[in-house]
C-alpha cells in the first residue's frame, strides 16, 4: 500500500475523526453556502464503499460526500478502479495536506468528484452536480467539489483535535 499510481498519505488523519453520520461532515450554514439555500441531508450509503450522505437544491444541482472506508485501499481504489473509467481522472493540488484527485467522465459533464486520500487505507469525496444552466455557461464543476472537499476536510481535522 498505496499501489496503482497512488500517492502514500504522510501524516493520516485519524478514522476516529469520521462522523458517524456522514450528513453531520458540513454544517447547515456551509449546506446553504454550498447550494445557496437550506437542505436536508439524505443518506445514501454504499454498502461497496462506505457512508454517503446527499444534498439536493430541487433543481438539479447538489453535492455528496461519502467515506471511501470499507475497500481498505483509500486513494488507491481510485487510481487502480476508477481512472480507467474516466476520460479526465487527474492528481491536484493537496486539500488540508492530504493528496487528493479530481474525475469526470469528459469536459462537458456536469458531475465532477474530488477525492482526498485521508490515510493509505481511506479517503473522502466530494460530488458536485450542477443546474443544467451552469454546465452550458461552461463553468467547471469541478471547481466547487474541490471547495467541497475542502470544508470538509477542514471539519474533519476539527474533530480529529477537539
Amino acid at each position: 500500500m498505496p499501489h496503482s499510481g497512488a500517492p502514500a498519505v504522510a501524516d493520516p488523519l485519524p478514522k476516529s475523526a469520521l462522523p458517524q453520520d456522514p450528513c453531520d461532515a458540513v454544517t447547515p450554514q456551509q449546506v446553504e453556502t454550498i447550494l445557496g439555500q437550506q437542505a436536508q441531508g439524505e443518506r445514501a450509503d454504499q454498502e461497496e464503499t462506505g457512508l454517503r450522505c446527499r444534498w439536493t437544491d430541487g433543481a438539479g444541482a447538489g453535492f455528496d460526500i461519502g467515506y471511501a472506508t470499507e475497500t481498505g485501499q483509500g486513494l488507491s481504489a481510485f487510481y487502480a478502479n476508477t481512472q480507467p473509467q474516466m476520460e479526465i481522472f487527474q492528481a491536484v493540488d493537496p486539500v488540508s495536506g492530504f493528496p487528493a484527485v479530481e474525475y469526470k467522465t469528459g469536459h462537458d459533464d456536469s458531475l465532477c468528484t474530488v477525492v482526498v486520500g485521508l490515510a493509505d487505507d481511506y479517503a473522502v469525496g466530494a460530488s458536485v452536480a450542477q443546474t443544467v444552466e451552469a454546465n452550458a455557461e461552461g463553468q467547471d464543476p469541478c471547481e466547487p467539489a474541490a471547495k467541497v472537499a475542502e470544508l470538509v476536510v477542514e471539519n474533519l481535522g476539527t474533530n480529529a483535535v477537539g
